[in-house]
């Protein structure tokens, strides 16, 4: 899979003091960069960038990925732009919540108070560092059976 990324412009006049390359830094393991580079017939260069996946993606073991588009001129010493990139991983929800127990049991007392949480649990999705929590609280208006 890969992203179109936008080109860098150069104001030189002369096609080789133009951009002459693109590269990404830091270079990730997860992304590649895709160049075609084609000449016109007045000689300048001419760039299709775009940003390839290389390598499988999981929001769990990571959420974001930031880099920057470098592209670099023909001077001497060449000169660079670069342009930030951030690709931020959407999840799948490939994994299902797991409970700790498979049931929770809490006894209450008449005296309990209404707005009081009764129960806290937890059901992290395997491989997730944050657990998601819920809370069971008792309604302001609440019956409790005998």
């Amino acid at each position: 899979m890969s992203f179109q990324l936008p080109v860098a412009s150069d104001a030189d006049v002369l096609p080789q003091y133009k951009v002459q390359r693109y590269f990404l830094e830091p270079k990730l393991d997860e992304f590649d960069l895709l160049v075609v580079k084609d000449e016109d017939p007045s000689g300048e260069l001419k760039f299709t960038v775009a940003l390839r996946v290389v390598k499988p993606l999981d929001r769990e073991e990571r959420e974001l990925y930031t880099m920057s588009l470098v592209a670099q001129d023909g001077g001497n010493p060449p000169k660079r732009g670069s342009l930030p990139i951030a690709v931020d991983i959407e999840d799948r929800n490939d994994n299902a919540p797991i409970f700790a127990k498979e049931r929770y049991e809490k006894t209450l007392t008449e005296e309990t108070p209404l707005d009081s949480i009764a129960l806290t649990v937890s059901a992290p999705r395997r491989g997730q560092r944050r657990q998601r929590k819920s809370f069971l609280r008792l309604p302001r208006q609440c019956r409790l059976h005998r």
